[in-house]
């Protein structure tokens, strides 16, 4: 246990919750992502629109020191969401890059949710390739790319700050570098820039948008 009832803002005001080395906050705040999802299902061609330039969140920032992630600097990191469910947690959700995005039926995508990264690679990686080739890659680049993409967790070298696919930051643009790779490069950006809204302190996501 690092932070214990620590409280959640629904306003303006950071509410930020102190342990030792650690901070924690958790509440309303600008949305940091950036993309224009029309331009996906209008043949890749963008028009620059932000769909998130005016959307708030409720996230969860924690800051703790490098140290505490262990002597080995290179780590992998992934999340999940747990909900109760006939009186038991159960996982939901889980992130570290949007993965999930390759597969194609929803009853993949549920299926992908609800597993631990230790068990991607045996039921999707084959899915993933096929994915891959539809591409147009070849057998052996779309097991290449695949197997970068499985297990779905985000690699982080604590010793380089070097940003995104090595950790990520808030003005990483993940989305142009999403493109890149499944148009093998005909495609390069959806003309979204990052936000301007980023706190140069804790917790880095922008003041919520309206009163």
């Amino acid at each position: 246990m690092i932070i214990h009832h620590a409280p959640v803002a629904f306003d303006r005001e950071a509410q930020v919750t102190t342990e030792g080395a650690y901070r924690f906050y958790a509440g309303l705040r600008s949305d940091p992502f950036f993309v224009e999802p029309e331009g996906f299902a209008n043949n890749f061609q963008f028009t620059g629109h932000d769909v998130n330039a005016d959307k708030n969140i409720f996230g969860i920032v924690l800051e703790a020191p490098n140290n505490v992630l262990g002597s080995n600097p290179t780590i992998g990191i992934w999340a999940r969401v747990m909900a109760p469910a006939h009186g038991t947690l159960h996982q939901m959700d889980e992130m570290a890059r949007p993965a999930n995005f390759f597969n194609q039926a929803e009853a993949d995508k549920r299926t992908f949710n609800g597993l631990p990264p230790a068990q991607q690679r045996t039921i999707f990686l084959p899915k993933f390739v096929a994915v891959f080739q539809g591409f147009g890659y070849s057998e052996a680049e779309a097991t290449r790319i695949a197997m970068e993409w499985l297990p779905n967790i985000l690699p982080y070298d604590y010793t380089s700050a070097a940003g995104y696919p090595n950790g990520r930051k808030l003005a990483d643009d993940i989305v142009d570098s999403g493109l890149s790779l499944i148009t093998q490069g005909r495609v390069t950006t959806d003309l979204v820039e990052p936000h301007t809204d980023y706190l140069a302190d804790f917790p880095y996501l922008g003041q919520p948008h309206g009163g």
